[in-house]
């Protein structure tokens, strides 16, 4: 006597299977339909934790708006990841510096100038043996050949101020000039004239000997 699974096989045919997966494929339409999510139902109580990563987000998906006030943190940036193209004009200023921080190599020309005269050193002199300027700040420096004396014009009243002068090489255009052979002593003194100061070089018995020189004014 057939069986069940016998009479079954039976009335299968090519047109039955393919009725019967059309109606399985319309059917799981239709329940992927029915549970579809609606627009704008999916928040952050219905992501996990963790759940959403950097291949999730499009580029350039994520500007201002989306990040709370103060919610970048420093834990958030990745090292050197920052640089000027990043900062806004004047953005950072001496609030955003932490004490300590800057030396003088951070700082540019004028401003390491600028630095030591506030720290007391108000005139730097470099001259070369022939009495002429090689850098510094002094108004004019005179001197009589084989003289080795230079009367040092700063421009104001160094009367209270203290003087410090010492024999060394200087830059002469592209050359440097190096202090005279003989030249041992060198001395700085206040002039009759409160703006000026008198420098004198020598040898080591005293004898004028001109040479290249260096002085430092602190007032």
């Amino acid at each position: 006597m057939p069986t069940l699974l016998t009479r079954a096989r039976r009335r299968l045919s090519f047109a039955n299977v393919t009725s019967a997966v059309a109606l399985f494929v319309a059917l799981g339409g239709t329940g992927y339909a029915a549970i579809a999510l609606p627009r704008n139902s999916v928040g952050s109580a219905q992501i996990r934790t963790h759940a959403v990563k950097k291949s999730e987000i499009g580029k350039g998906a994520v500007g201002r708006w989306e990040i709370l006030p103060n919610g970048v943190h420093r834990s958030e940036i990745r090292r050197d990841a920052v640089g000027p193209s990043e900062l806004r004009g004047n953005a950072v200023s001496s609030d955003e510096v932490a004490d300590g921080t800057l030396q003088a190599g951070d700082l540019s020309s004028a401003g390491r100038t600028a630095l030591a005269a506030l720290d007391g050193v108000s005139f730097r002199v470099a001259s070369t043996a022939a009495g002429g300027a090689a850098g510094g700040n002094a108004k004019a420096i005179a001197h009589t050949a084989n003289s080795g004396v230079y009367t040092v014009d700063l421009g104001r009243d160094a009367s209270a101020c203290q003087y410090a002068a010492t024999l060394g090489g200087v830059r002469n255009g592209a050359a440097i000039e190096p202090p005279a052979a003989a030249a041992r002593l060198v001395t700085a003194s206040p002039s009759t004239d409160a703006g000026k100061v008198v420098v004198t070089t020598a040898d080591a018995t005293g004898t004028p000997v001109d040479s290249a020189f260096h002085l430092l004014v602190a007032c």
